[in-house]
């Protein structure tokens, strides 16, 4: 599997594209799946990296609360019109 730069966020420039929130919550849920699969295996290397998993869930949890506190403040001024509609901020 190779990175491909074609963007895959939502925006206006690609409408069709996932919300960072979405994205987030789909990576955690995925993680949370393949940690689970490792939980009878008490190897040292496995409890290494369910480790680092569980630090890494921590870390999109809290990006996830700061997505969610922009979107908040965002509100305030005025609606989401969606990637087609009048952007908030910038131009």
């Amino acid at each position: 599997m190779t990175a491909s730069n074609k963007p895959i966020l939502m925006s206006k420039e690609n409408p069709s594209g996932i919300t960072l929130e979405s994205l987030l919550a789909l990576l955690q849920s995925e993680i949370e799946v393949k940690n689970s699969k490792l939980i009878d295996d008490k190897t040292d290397l496995s409890i290494y990296v369910q480790e680092n998993n569980r630090l890494i869930l921590w870390h999109l949890h809290h990006a996830q609360l700061i997505q969610e506190d922009s979107y908040r403040e965002l509100s305030k001024k005025g609606p989401d019109e969606g990637p087609a509609g009048k952007s908030r901020l910038g131009n």
